[in-house]
């Protein structure tokens, strides 16, 4: 749910997020899946201007506009470092272990973030938990495919 200046924010078309971003805000595609994931998330946004907003969104992307981790668990924000597995079931137990769940909650998915480190003959990755539905819905190429590409074995 999204409300700027005290006005709730219905869909991405609505004329508050026009004024900030113009009608042609959607050529970027990142900066449009933060906006739509504030007006899908049950969690109110509130920001008290459309400068707070503008900042807000910009802000969750680097500057060569990918995305930042913006919806991470309200109690297990990560990051969580794991030594990668090279399976992505065993990384989730390995990060809920590290994160002191007993399983993974009902709509998340563990994230590997991008930038894993190599530590002799192991690759440590930072592990997010996040919305299953942001983490679905938006491509990226994260530390699984650093780590397929650092070793030449695939994920499973």
């Amino acid at each position: 749910m999204l409300r700027i200046s005290g006005r709730n924010i219905v869909g991405p078309d609505d004329q508050d997020i026009i004024a900030v971003f113009g009608p042609s805000y959607k050529q970027d595609a990142n900066v449009a899946d933060i906006i739509d994931w504030l007006i899908e998330d049950r969690r109110m946004h509130d920001f008290s201007s459309s400068a707070a907003f503008r900042s807000y969104v910009m802000n969750g992307v680097t500057a060569g506009i990918h995305l930042q981790i913006l919806c991470t668990h309200n109690r297990y924000p990560g990051p969580y470092t794991i030594t990668m597995s090279g399976s992505r079931s065993e990384d989730e137990k390995r990060a809920n272990e590290k994160a002191t769940l007993r399983g993974t909650p009902s709509g998340y998915t563990w994230h590997h973030a991008e930038g894993i480190a190599r530590r002799g003959s192991l690759y440590l990755c930072k592990m997010y938990l996040i919305l299953s539905s942001y983490h679905n819905r938006n491509w990226h190429s994260g530390g699984v495919a650093e780590y397929e590409r650092y070793t030449g074995k695939r994920y499973t």
